[in-house]
């Protein structure tokens, strides 16, 4: 067993095991590249690192129900344990059309299945961001990638800065994972803002690190 190449994936480590999923790439059909939404587990032997297929479908670009998560790249990722939270990125909405998402999953490897968490299931939603500071079942981030995780705090808490669609943001999101509901907690609610002494300008992609 082997996963196809791909770019834009999820990786994270419970135990022995490292597991990667999402991205674009190639699934079984030889030379076809698309969304992928699998999930593998990889264990190193030796000097052998041994592949298992733990769900979701080979081929990309594939339809599957609304409680399965759809083939994407560039999403932005924590992981808490077991379990891995993604939201948005590029890729495949759940009416099969292609577009920025703003959906928020969680895959945790006891169960073997994604769950989604909150957000709109259709590509390129404009967002909500509601009251600065203010926790609220209707809030979300605008649909985007290469938004960036930020570990703060408790792991209740999950925060991302940025990411671009056709705007590229420089906004802090805050999504509680017992509530499930989104706050938008700091930076301009406009997108390719250009920066200020007291405020990075957008941008998507950048590097984040803990001290």
């Amino acid at each position: 067993n082997w996963p196809g190449g791909r770019v834009g994936s999820v990786g994270w480590r419970v135990g022995d095991g490292y597991y990667v999923a999402l991205g674009w790439g190639l699934g079984s059909v030889p030379g076809k590249r698309g969304g992928l939404s699998d999930v593998w587990r990889a264990r190193v032997s030796g000097k052998s690192v041994l592949w298992t297929w733990m769900s979701g479908p080979s081929q990309v670009n594939a339809k599957v129900s609304n409680d399965t998560i759809t083939g994407r790249y560039g999403t932005t990722s924590w992981t808490v344990g077991e379990c891995v939270y993604v939201f948005g990125g590029f890729g495949i909405d759940s009416q099969g059309s292609f577009g920025h998402l703003a959906d928020v999953w969680s895959y945790c490897v006891s169960t073997g299945v994604w769950s989604l968490l909150h957000g709109p299931t259709l590509a390129d939603a404009h967002g909500s961001y509601g009251a600065l500071g203010v926790q609220n079942d209707s809030n979300y981030p605008p649909a985007r990638y290469g938004a960036n995780a930020l570990p703060i705090g408790s792991s209740r808490y999950l925060y991302l800065f940025g990411g671009s669609n056709m705007v590229t943001f420089a906004d802090i999101w805050r999504f509680d994972i017992l509530e499930r509901q989104w706050t938008w907690v700091d930076g301009p609610s406009g997108g390719n803002f250009t920066g200020s002494s007291e405020w990075p300008s957008a941008r998507y992609g950048a590097n984040v690190f803990l001290l």
